[in-house]
């Protein structure tokens, strides 16, 4: 504590210590993304950290401290198609990025924030085979759950990296579609073109892919 000026053997009995402390980020972090910050004491000899409890006297390990959002400062490219659809009142999807891999195919969806948001919202990205039944998927939190959307500022640009398994799907067209929902209740956001027109079942329509 105190940057090695102030040790634990000079507190007093209900005293309130106020300590800086400096945290470097590794310069190749994620960002944006959510950190959580954990706080504890060690023994300096042996490296054994000191047991937290909680009021009533109960193990709780580390205690998180706070959540801390890491924000991008780099300008982000353009996606290779662009797209004006609303999910709600608060997310657009401006546009996606779609990469065929040896495993799947690689999509990344551009998310743009027009309001600060509560809840933690869950994306689902489907894709309907000739026969018209689910062929492939790829559900989760934006960003691999690193960043969810309460973490989201107005303005901000996110982009989310996905992959669709493929491997065994037959040739033919398959249609990508996506949309949001709030994984509690299952319910979607409402998906809407720019104009206010509510698309069917909320699903925003992405593109056809030709699987050989």
């Amino acid at each position: 504590p105190g940057l090695g000026h102030y040790p634990t053997s000079f507190w007093q009995s209900g005293q309130i210590i106020a300590d800086e402390i400096p945290v470097p980020v590794a310069p190749d972090a994620i960002a944006p993304s959510r950190l959580r910050l954990d706080v504890g004491l060690y023994r300096r000899g042996d490296g054994q950290r000191l047991a937290v409890v909680d009021e009533a006297g109960n193990l709780v390990g580390a205690p998180t401290a706070a959540w801390l959002k890491l924000a991008h400062v780099e300008e982000i490219a353009p996606p290779a198609t662009s797209t004006d659809y609303r999910l709600g009142d608060a997310i657009a999807l401006i546009g996606y990025d779609l990469d065929a891999e040896s495993s799947g195919l690689g999509l990344t969806l551009y998310w743009a924030c027009l309001a600060p948001m509560e809840r933690d919202y869950t994306v689902f990205v489907h894709m309907i085979g000739p026969d018209g039944a689910l062929a492939g998927q790829a559900d989760g939190p934006p960003v691999g759950g690193d960043y969810p959307t309460s973490f989201w500022s107005p303005n901000e640009i996110i982009t989310d990296e996905r992959l669709i398994p493929t491997e065994g799907l037959p040739p033919g067209t398959y249609h990508l579609s996506m949309g949001m929902y709030l994984l509690e209740t299952n319910e979607r956001l409402p998906a809407t073109e720019v104009d206010g027109a509510r698309l069917l079942d909320d699903i925003v329509p992405l593109m056809e892919v030709d699987l050989p």
